[in-house]
């Protein structure tokens, strides 16, 4: 089911993402991906949990074993084409943050003034 889940997701939502990829931001996408993934996993861990009938194990939504079950099922689901996806939408999301970023952490004096190496204890290699 996961697996089916899987490539049924990625191939369908590559063909969205072709078609409106000059006309929705990369965000909105992001945000699609995560509200829809988001609900498949907790359909599947609501169903886990009826079907090993641990109901009345699991007290309410921020149960720690409704979070494990939680964190195996997404593990499940978000690797291979899935991971790559998310991974580049995420990208394409915070691509403004990750120049600027960059281009701080090129520039050794910006960093020298706004965060001192010496005072941190940092060797100068890094």
């Amino acid at each position: 089911m996961i697996e089916k889940f899987k490539r049924v997701f990625t191939s369908n939502f590559i063909v969205v993402m072709a078609r409106s990829w000059n006309s929705t931001e990369p965000a909105d996408r992001l945000d699609f991906v995560n509200k829809t993934l988001l609900k498949f996993i907790n359909v599947v861990v609501d169903a886990l949990i009826v079907f090993y009938r641990i109901e009345d194990q699991i007290r309410n939504e921020r149960d720690l074993k409704r979070e494990l079950l939680f964190n195996l099922v997404t593990n499940l689901i978000l690797d291979s084409e899935l991971y790559f996806l998310i991974f580049n939408l995420t990208s394409l999301s915070e691509e403004d943050n990750i120049i600027v970023l960059k281009r701080i952490m090129s520039n050794r004096a910006f960093l020298e003034n706004h965060l001192p190496m010496k005072e941190l204890n940092i060797a100068s290699q890094f």
